[in-house]
C-alpha cells in the first residue's frame, strides 16, 4: 500500500476505538436482553423485579411472530391448566377473557410441526395434570427444518426490537408489581370489520395455491402426529401425570363453492385422525380424546347452521369468537370432569 493511503496514527487509533466502542454497545444489548428476555425467546425464562410483569406489546409481538420459542416464557411461568393450540383461526376464533385457566398459543401459519414443538414443551414444564386442545385440520406437513431454538435465541438477543421490548418491559415493571398488563392485552376486543369479500377470495386462492395437499405432505403430517402421541406417553409415563390431550376438527371454510377443493381435503384429514385415534389404545399414560366438530358442528340444530353462514366468519378460513365459543364448549364438556 503506497504511504499515502495508510491511516496515520491517529486515524487508525480512533477506528479501533470507535470498533471496540461498537463490540461493548453490541455485548451491552445482548446482556440486557438476555437478562430482560422480554418474551422468553431467549430461553432463560426467569423471572424477576424488572420483568415479572409482560408488557402488551411483548404479548403481540409473540403472538404475531409465528415462532414457537416465543412462547418460552408465557409457557414455563403461567398457572394456567388448560393450552389451546393452534393456528391463527384459534388466536381469531376463541376469545379466552372469560377463562382466566386457559392460555392460547397460536401463531400464523402453523401446522402439526409447531403444535409438536409446543405440545411437548408444554409437558415438559407441567407438574399437575394438564389439558391441552388442538384443533387439527388438515393434518400435513410442508417439509424442510424447523424452527433452531438455537439460532432464535441469538437473532432475540441481537434484535434491536427485543432491546426496545426489553426497556419497555423494565419501565412497566417499575410503575406496577401486578399482571395488570397481561390482562390487558389478553383480553383485547377481537376484530369484528365488515369483510371485502372479493379480497378475501383472492387471499384464499393465494394460500390454497401454495398449500401442500399432496400424498407425501400427509403421509409427513400423520407421521408427526403419531409422534405427538408418543412423546406425550413417554412423559405421562415418566413424571406419573395423566395429563389429556384433546385433538379435535372444526368445519374449514363456511362451505362455498370457492372452498369446495379445501373442504374435501378437511374431510380427507378428519377420517385418517378419526381412524387413528380409534386404534389408540385407551389405557395409555396419557389420555387422549379426538372431537369429529367437522362432520357435525357444535351446538344445536340452529347453532350447527351458523357455521355456513358468511356472517360468522371474518374471511373463509378464520371463524367468529361465537362459533369458537360454541366449539370450546362442545369440547370441554366431556373432558371437565376427567381431571
Amino acid at each position: 500500500m503506497p504511504a499515502s493511503d495508510a491511516l496515520p496514527f491517529g486515524g487508525a487509533k480512533l477506528f479501533w476505538r470507535a470498533l471496540l466502542a461498537c463490540g461493548a454497545l453490541i455485548l451491552a444489548m445482548c446482556l440486557l436482553n438476555a437478562s430482560i428476555d422480554p418474551t422468553g425467546q431467549i430461553g432463560l425464562a426467569k423471572t424477576h423485579a424488572l420483568n415479572r410483569t409482560m408488557t402488551p406489546s411483548a404479548v403481540s409481538f409473540i403472538r404475531n411472530s409465528g415462532s414457537v420459542t416465543a412462547y418460552g416464557r408465557a409457557i414455563a411461568t403461567t398457572s394456567a391448566d388448560t393450552f389451546l393450540i393452534g393456528s391463527s383461526r384459534e388466536a381469531l376464533g376463541f376469545d379466552l377473557c372469560d377463562r382466566p385457566n386457559m392460555l392460547g398459543i397460536a401463531g400464523t401459519g402453523w401446522g402439526i410441526r409447531e403444535f409438536s414443538q409446543v405440545h411437548t414443551r408444554i409437558l415438559e414444564t407441567r407438574t399437575t395434570p394438564t389439558t391441552l386442545l388442538i384443533e387439527l385440520g388438515a393434518v400435513s406437513d410442508r417439509g424442510g427444518a424447523g424452527e433452531s431454538p438455537n439460532l432464535s435465541a441469538a437473532y432475540a438477543a441481537l434484535s434491536p426490537r427485543t432491546t426496545w421490548l426489553s426497556f419497555q418491559t423494565m419501565a412497566a415493571n417499575i410503575r406496577r408489581s401486578d399482571d395488570t398488563a397481561v390482562r390487558e392485552a389478553e383480553c383485547r376486543p377481537l376484530p369484528s370489520d365488515s369483510v371485502d369479500w372479493p379480497a378475501a377470495a383472492g387471499r384464499f386462492e393465494l394460500g390454497w395455491r401454495m398449500f401442500d395437499a399432496s400424498m407425501a405432505s400427509r403421509q409427513r403430517g400423520r407421521a408427526i402426529l403419531e409422534q405427538m402421541v408418543a412423546s406425550a406417553n413417554r412423559i405421562c409415563a415418566k413424571t406419573g401425570i395423566r395429563h389429556t390431550i384433546v385433538y379435535f376438527s372444526l368445519p374449514g371454510t363456511p362451505n362455498v363453492p370457492l372452498t369446495q377443493q379445501f373442504d374435501a381435503s378437511q374431510r380427507d384429514a378428519q377420517r385418517d385422525s378419526a381412524k387413528m385415534f380409534q386404534q389408540l389404545s385407551g389405557h395409555g399414560a396419557c389420555r387422549f380424546r379426538y372431537f369429529d366438530l367437522l362432520t357435525t358442528p357444535p351446538g344445536s340444530s340452529a347453532e350447527q347452521q351458523l357455521w355456513r353462514d358468511r356472517d360468522q366468519w371474518s374471511d373463509f378460513t378464520h371463524f367468529s369468537p361465537q362459533l369458537g365459543d360454541l366449539a370450546l364448549k362442545a369440547i370441554l364438556r366431556p373432558t371437565q370432569n376427567e381431571r
